[in-house]
């Protein structure tokens, strides 16, 4: 599973698209399993799947992250009523020493 960066909504509306061969305009690297990895993304997660399950038009799938690899210089880009956005919210932390000292829940 790939988690596309703020300055990648191109790829963003490709994926959303009803191309059926969405993966040969990309350039990408196929993984151990053969999934891909695509360059430039916020984060890459190596999942093993475990389940689906039917929702609506679309299915779930529950996956075991096997492994994980993430760029923290990168912002992502975020789908949110209805709309993407680019880069975090107005206000958002850039990194956990920028938030302050952590809550104990107390």
């Amino acid at each position: 599973m790939n988690l596309l960066a703020a300055d990648q909504v191109a790829l963003a509306h490709l994926f959303a698209s009803k191309d059926p061969d969405k993966l040969a305009r990309l350039g990408h690297e196929r993984g151990a399993v053969g999934a891909p990895l695509l360059s430039g993304t916020v984060a890459t997660f190596k999942c093993l799947l475990v389940t689906t399950a039917p929702s609506a038009t679309h299915r779930v799938l529950v996956g075991r992250v096997m492994a994980f690899a993430s760029d923290p210089s990168r912002d992502p880009l975020v789908f949110f009523r209805s709309r993407l956005l680019e880069g975090p919210p107005a206000g958002a932390a850039s990194s956990p020493s920028d938030r302050g000292p952590a809550s104990n829940g107390g």
